[in-house]
Order: structure tokens, then C-alpha cells, then sequence
């Protein structure tokens, strides 16, 4: 199966013990993880930024997910077949 972990998960895996830190370790163990590009620049830097991790320590997390982690990249958009002009409460 492939698992999507978006930044959020990501940043709290690596901050706490906890849901996060055991549904990265077992994706990483059992599945296919995927990460996009720019939440693989946004990790690092928030790791910095709001939890202060030294660099040594931010370094390995970016090694880890760069082990496990397959970055999808697409310049094309994905088109969903939301129409963003219906109503909200449903009505067309």
C-alpha cells in the first residue's frame, strides 16, 4: 500500500512519541511512502524553525525520509472533477 504523510504527521513523528512516530515507522516498514517535494523542504526547515532541532539531528531526519521516501513530482495538475462553482450546501 502507499502511504501520503504530509508535513503535519511528519513534524509530529519526529517531535513526539505518538500516532505519528508509529504510523511513519510502520509505513515505513510495511508500505511504500510518498512524500511531495515541497514537503520535503518544509520538514527540515520547520524542524529549525519551530522545534529548534540542532543541525546534526535535522540532517538525519532528511537522510531518513530521503531512504524511505519516494518524492512525486508533476507539473502538471491533477484535475479532481470538482466543480467549484456548485453551492456548498449542495445545490447546483
Amino acid at each position: 500500500m502507499k502511504v501520503f504523510l504530509d508535513t503535519n504527521v511528519l513534524i509530529a513523528a519526529f517531535a513526539t512519541r505518538g500516532l505519528c512516530a508509529d504510523v511513519l515507522r510502520l509505513g515505513a516498514t510495511d508500505h511504500e511512502l510518498l512524500i511531495g517535494a515541497p514537503v520535503l523542504v518544509a520538514v527540515p526547515a520547520i524542524l529549525v524553525t519551530t522545534l529548534r532541532m540542532p543541525a546534526p539531528a535535522r540532517n538525519k531526519v532528511l537522510q531518513l525520509l530521503l531512504r524511505f521516501v519516494q518524492v512525486r513530482a508533476t507539473k502538471t495538475p491533477i484535475t479532481l472533477g470538482i466543480d467549484k462553482r456548485r453551492d456548498r450546501q449542495g445545490d447546483p
